[in-house]
């Protein structure tokens, strides 16, 4: 689904609204957070949801290709 929001515009949802850290989270933090979602996300996990899975990786990708600076909302980012 990543690929087809990309593909219809880029409509990815605010890595920090999913991984859940403000803005002006320091690095470690938002490890922490995505390390968190992970474990509790995981496809083979009790608790796992591979959709956000995939959203949880997909925000700290985004996240860590920026070197973890601050990234500018983008359209569609959001509740």
């Amino acid at each position: 689904s990543t690929l087809l929001a990309a593909a219809a515009g880029g409509n990815f949802k605010d890595p920090y609204l999913v991984l859940g850290v403000p803005r002006d989270a320091p690095v470690e933090e938002i490890k922490k957070a995505h390390k968190k979602l992970v474990l509790k996300y995981h496809p083979d996990s009790p608790t796992g949801n591979k959709e956000k899975f995939q959203d949880v990786q997909s925000a700290y990708e985004r996240l860590e290709a920026a070197e973890f600076k601050p990234v500018a909302p983008q359209p569609g980012d959001g509740p």
